[in-house]
């Protein structure tokens, strides 16, 4: 991969290419699936937190009063069935479902999990189709999206206090090696930072928001990732968040680019940037909540969900 690209090459760049390159890129080509049988879980696909996950959702897509929902990428499928199952017969027939995913492998897993519950949804490869097929009035919501962008990362130089990003070059010897140059680009970070300390930003989804925003009229949007606001996600984390699962084993350091295309890459979301960036665009946002709080758990019993934030955006 990078001697394709001169040798060197950012790690957004890298990431992109390693889970979305379009024949050999984990979530195009080499995901089997989310859960048990697949490198991670998320809480759709964890029996124990779908279901009050679902009815959660469901609440709030009722409260919103649009008769459209878009769930942008929907693992398995398996939260769309409890979400829709959550609903009544009559709600269930007056709600359009829609489904954006970026990965082949995914939405055929999809309609298959649809197709044996016997319920029914229209697949987008976009935002803007999906936008414009619902007149650009919908419910919007996601679970574990975010961090599935290839973020940027940076690394603070505190001698010459400035940001450099963090790349990757190949040796003469083909050695995957991490190396530190001067950019332009900023993090949007003013939190004092040790020197060394790396951090990640999801720039790519930002203008991801921007690319679909603008054609929207009126949205509700849920977003559920893990993550913290800027104050904290970073707190004793020196090398930053970047890790890879394989097989449900958590990977980091070099092992993050070991297995390009053939494991998940992924890093902690900043809310704080969520919050700015749909401002940005118009939206107005709620307090940010955890997972347990928006289900209605006891989070003592669990601890999972506490790992988890929501932040919901209107426009």
């Amino acid at each position: 991969m990078l001697a394709e690209n001169g040798g060197r090459m950012s790690l957004r760049e890298f990431v992109a290419q390693a889970l979305y390159h379009p024949e050999a890129g984990y979530y195009t080509s080499n995901i089997r699936t989310v859960g048990r049988r697949g490198d991670f879980s998320t809480s759709g696909t964890i029996e124990n937190l779908r279901r009050p996950f679902a009815r959660a959702i469901s609440r709030w897509i009722q409260k919103n009063r649009f008769p459209h929902v878009i769930e942008v990428g929907a693992g398995d499928g398996s939260l769309a069935v409890a979400i829709m199952k959550s609903l009544s017969w009559w709600q269930r027939r007056k709600l359009r479902y829609h489904i954006v995913d970026a990965s082949p492998k995914l939405i055929t897993l999809q309609k298959q999990t649809l197709r044996e519950a016997g319920l029914q949804a229209t697949w987008h490869a976009t935002m803007k189709q999906a936008v414009s097929a619902t007149g650009g009035r919908a419910s919007v919501f996601s679970n574990e999206l975010v961090d599935a962008f290839p973020p940027d990362v940076f690394q603070w130089d505190a001698q010459n206090k400035e940001w450099l990003e963090v790349g990757l070059e190949l040796s003469a010897t083909g050695i995957i090696t991490e190396a530190c140059r001067k950019t332009t680009q900023s993090p949007e970070l003013h939190t004092p930072f040790p020197d060394g300390q790396r951090i990640e930003v999801h720039f790519s989804y930002r203008d991801w928001l921007a690319d679909w925003i603008p054609h929207a009229e009126k949205i509700a949007m849920l977003t559920v990732d893990y993550g913290d606001t800027t104050s904290k996600i970073y707190h004793r984390r020196p090398q930053g968040t970047l890790r890879a699962y394989f097989h449900h084993q958590r990977l980091t350091g070099d092992d993050v680019y070991a297995r390009p295309g053939r494991q998940d890459i992924t890093a902690d979301v900043n809310f704080s940037h969520l919050e700015s960036w749909g401002n940005a665009l118009g939206m107005k946002a709620s307090p940010l909540t955890t997972q347990s709080q928006f289900c209605q758990l006891n989070p003592s019993k669990n601890s999972e969900t506490e790992q988890f934030q929501i932040i919901e955006q209107r426009l």
